[in-house]
């Protein structure tokens, strides 16, 4: 037995496929599982931090309230109302005791501020709750403070209204040496409406401030900051210097959650949210690394899952594949053993088995096909000779006929023969010419011989690249020719319906004997021609074109007198169309249609008719041949296989004649203008081509093309000719001088007149006029 080794084309490799793509699936679902546990496990990590971030808020914003409550409650107190209502320099040192005594218990229960003052405008000192701050003091300890948006001064705002206003300032604790700050300014007394007699200046603890935010339990690496509405970080749970993604403008309250990246291409997600108390932003920044942090380990287990399913999957798909082969490999063996046909490597083990049981199977079914095939040929050949007349004479037809097994029921025959004219539609569409005929006559053969069929016996055959059907008329048939017509015209509607294959069927006469089959078939044939003639695509019997065939003495005539002759030509001359067109419907209408001319007559007619065109064209288009480009339909012309071929033709010619005289015609007229405008303007030195053109609403270059066409040269030169004549009747009638005599005729001055004088007349205007004067001898 002959070892076998599977090829690359071979089912092994098919099903090992199939199996791995099976594997596919469960690795997918993997996949997307992970993907899906990923993005809950982002949007989880994102509740939470925004969760803190409002947690932070709500700290802040408790201590920044209790703040405002605070500077309300400073703001009623009586002794203080007292003081800042007292405008005299001098009070005394116990009142102060007991406003500081009270501003400490303010300060003791609220850890969240860090200091503050009450500043008393008339009398130009500070008041904390621990000392009395006075003039020098005073001041220093104002100018110490500035604004942190644009570095002024806090001093001019001190004495503006102020209703619980947070600010942030940059206050310099020791030289050299600053710190940011958050205070919160309120005018008093709270009961004024116009008059600021003091302020109290809260400054909160920032340590506190970051504090709080540090408290929070947030996620490894995110940082935590706030921000104010320019752009300050007034506290953060670690240093950071703020990217312009996160400025105040940038951070959207429709859009408190999103992605940035920075220069580095780190990216990161940023949670945000306004407080409730004043403009500031909580700001929480978590690169996105610690998100894919949090799920390594289940990508982790998600991977060794995948890859011990596809270990795994491939193991048993290796094994299940070999159980399923080793069968279809003995098989296979055997098959190339015994029956002794090799294993093709271009096929699989399904093709070859496939491949070598038909092989075995249908040997006598192929050489019983080989048999009838070349039977069947040898039948169409016999029938081609017999319609042909051409039989073997050393054999009968008797004999010829039971050697290719055909048996006729009657003495009575009748021939068919069928042309192809037009193969249209989609039903043949998506083959070459050949092709498309060949499937045809396929068509052709089967439909006819199973219509012919249906009442007589038909055997269809090939015969001078026609298809002819050979038709043995059942006995007692009481219309045969008529069975035919009816098979023929039922055929004809089929093909055309169904196939889009348009065809002549022509039929002979019913002939008696096997010897008139020949007579026949010429009878068909003739037919055929007279329906390729007259470009017929139906059903003709050769009893429709016989009239005087028969007649010896039979004279066959074509109406073209020559006085409609004359008339055809004079109408394409005059460019008329319509009267051309009607004098050729009508020798077509009379020639073919009331009378059935034979086809060499058919033929005269057509040269003849062709001559007429070829004499009118030369008529019209002389002496220049070249203005009508007709010679190729002429050509086309003589070539026309059939009359409708040549009625199509002669339309197309009459079309472009009648144009082209009516087009001569308009250009004559037009050319005749030109030459009026040139005589009555040539002394118009501006005159010029385009200026006759815009005179006749033409354009130049058809002007141009037109007046060459008319006179034979073109229209400047023409211009230029009339100028000279003109000037040779000056030259010799008149003493003017030369320059006179060139501005008179259009020229611009005398060396032009000059130059174009010797141009055309080959002499300059002196020696002409000189010559001209001079006695003839």
């Amino acid at each position: 037995m002959e070892k076998f080794v599977p090829n690359r084309r071979s089912v092994i490799f098919k099903w090992l496929l199939s199996y791995i793509s099976i594997l596919i699936v469960p690795l997918l679902v993997s996949g997307l599982v992970y993907m899906g546990y990923s993005r809950a496990l982002r949007s989880e990590i994102n509740d939470v931090n925004a969760a803190l971030l409002r947690q932070v808020k709500s700290d802040v914003d408790a201590r920044l309230s209790d703040t405002e409550t605070l500077s309300v409650q400073i703001g009623w107190n009586p002794r203080l109302k007292s003081l800042i209502a007292d405008r005299s320099e001098n009070y005394p040192a116990d009142a102060y005791n007991l406003i500081m005594r009270d501003f400490k218990v303010y300060r003791m229960s609220n850890s969240f501020i860090e200091n503050f003052y009450i500043l008393l405008k008339d009398k130009n000192a500070a008041l904390s709750n621990v000392t009395v701050l006075r003039d020098d003091l005073y001041e220093q300890m104002i100018d110490r403070y500035r604004l942190l948006s644009n570095g002024e001064p806090l001093r001019p705002l001190l004495w503006n209204k102020h209703a619980s206003e947070f600010i942030t300032l940059q206050e310099e604790s020791r030289p050299g040496e600053e710190r940011t700050v958050v205070a919160l300014l309120q005018s008093l007394p709270l009961d004024s409406s116009v008059d600021v007699n003091a302020t109290l200046l809260i400054l909160l603890n920032n340590s506190q401030l970051t504090d709080t935010i540090r408290n929070i339990q947030w996620i490894d690496r995110s940082v935590v900051l706030l921000l104010d509405e320019n752009d300050n970080i007034l506290a953060s749970s670690e240093p950071y210097t703020l990217p312009t993604e996160l400025r105040y403008s940038n951070l959207d309250e429709q859009n408190d959650l999103y992605t940035y990246t920075d220069e580095s291409g780190r990216a990161y997600t940023v949670a945000h949210t306004t407080s409730d108390v004043i403009g500031w932003k909580y700001v929480s920044i978590t690169p996105n690394e610690v998100f894919f942090e949090k799920s390594n380990d289940i990508r982790r287990i998600t991977y060794i899952t995948i890859l011990c399913s596809l270990l795994l999957g491939l193991v048993m798909s290796l094994f299940f594949v070999k159980s399923n082969y080793l069968p279809v490999r003995k098989l296979v063996g055997v098959l190339a053993d015994k029956a002794g046909i090799p294993f093709d490597q271009r096929h699989n083990e399904f093709g070859f088995i496939e491949d070598a049981l038909s092989s075995t199977l249908g040997d006598k079914q192929k050489v019983d096909r080989v048999l009838d095939k070349q039977l069947q040929h040898l039948r169409q050949s016999f029938l081609g000779r017999l319609l042909k007349g051409r039989v073997d004479p050393s054999m009968s037809v008797q004999e010829a006929l039971s050697l290719y097994d055909l048996h006729f029921s009657s003495d009575d025959f009748a021939v068919m023969v069928f042309y192809i004219k037009e193969i249209e539609g989609k039903a043949l569409g998506g083959m070459d010419r050949e092709k498309q005929f060949q499937l045809a006559r396929y068509i052709i053969r089967n439909v006819f011989e199973e219509l012919i069929g249906r009442k007589h016996f038909g055997l269809m055959t090939e015969v001078d690249d026609l298809q002819a059907a050979l038709c043995n008329l059942s006995p007692g048939a009481a219309d045969p020719e008529g069975d035919l017509a009816d098979a023929a015209r039922e055929g004809l509607q089929f093909l055309q319906e169904n196939f889009g294959i348009h065809i002549s069927v022509t039929q002979s006469t019913v002939m008696h004997s096997l010897e008139e089959i020949p007579a026949a078939y010429t009878e068909a044939y003739t037919a055929t021609e007279y329906n390729i003639l007259m470009g017929r695509a139906d059903l003709t019997s050769y009893r429709d074109i016989e009239l005087g065939l028969k007649e010896g003495n039979q004279t066959y005539y074509y109406y073209y007198p020559l006085q409609v002759e004359v008339q055809l030509t004079n109408f394409i001359k005059s460019g008329d169309y319509n009267n051309a067109k009607k004098i050729l419907n009508e020798l077509f209408e009379i020639n073919f249609k009331q009378f059935s001319l034979p086809s060499m007559i058919t033929k005269c007619f057509m040269f003849n008719l062709t001559s007429t065109i070829m004499k009118t064209i030369y008529e019209i288009t002389a002496p220049d041949h070249n203005d009508l480009s007709e010679l190729g339909a002429v050509e086309r012309l003589l070539g026309c296989q059939s009359v409708t071929e040549m009625d199509m033709e002669l339309n197309k010619i009459l079309i472009r004649l009648c144009e082209y005289t009516r087009e001569k015609n308009e250009a004559s007229d037009l050319i005749r203008r030109a030459v009026q405008y040139i005589q009555k303007h040539y002394s118009d030195e501006t005159l010029s081509i385009t200026q006759i053109a815009e005179q006749l609403s033409l354009s130049p270059s058809y002007l141009s093309k037109r007046f060459k066409e008319v006179h034979g040269l073109g229209l400047l030169d023409y211009i230029n000719k009339t100028r000279i004549e003109a000037a040779k009747v000056l030259l010799t009638g008149t003493e003017r001088t030369i320059q006179e005599i060139a501005e008179s005729c259009g020229f611009t001055g005398s060396n032009t007149f000059i130059r174009t004088f010797k141009k055309y007349e080959g002499i300059t205007p002196g020696k002409y006029r000189e010559v001209s004067s001079s006695p003839q001898e």
